[in-house]
């Protein structure tokens, strides 16, 4: 039986390459691109498209109105602009923000038969991360448990290959 993920895509390298490796590895892939108001998601949208089909690869397109969301505020919350889910920095509205992506995306996973959610980052988003640890186990675990999924997996193939 061929193994089934969801990665999140962000059109950066370490995403697309990391979609291009799991595929090649014999994945089954739906990729899934998260529009939080980024001013460059045109462009993204663009070059996840491209990816889709040079590979055969089905991506959905969610679009998170974040922007109407802050709209009238004086200083709108520090939010994510490179990727869709990892905090530019490490304020508490950023860490929010970004376990509830993941939450929502594993959800999307678990729920079209998926057992992995994988994200692609770079050596410095992975040191970033690093200052949000139990992010990730509670995201898995509110997947877990809201899907009736004994076993769901979200992980970074880069940070087992890496010294980030």
């Amino acid at each position: 039986m061929q193994r089934k993920g969801v990665v999140m895509l962000s059109a950066g390298i370490d995403s697309t390459a990391m979609a291009i490796k799991l595929l090649s590895d014999g994945w089954a892939l739906r990729g899934i691109f998260v529009d939080n108001g980024q001013y460059c998601a045109a462009r993204q949208r663009t070059a996840i498209m491209n990816l889709s089909r040079q590979y055969n690869m089905p991506v959905d397109f969610w679009v998170t109105n974040l922007a109407q969301l802050y709209a009238g505020l004086s200083e709108p919350p520090h939010i994510m602009v490179s990727e869709p889910f990892l905090p530019v920095d490490c304020t508490p509205a950023s860490s929010a923000s970004s376990g509830g992506t993941l939450v929502t995306c594993g959800l999307y996973a678990a729920n079209t038969g998926c057992s992995h959610l994988f994200y692609g980052l770079t050596k410095d988003e992975m040191a970033r991360l690093y200052h949000f640890p139990g992010v990730i186990t509670l995201a898995e675990q509110l997947v877990r448990a809201n899907t009736g999924r004994q076993k769901f997996i979200i992980e970074c193939p880069w940070s087992k290959t890496t010294n980030a």
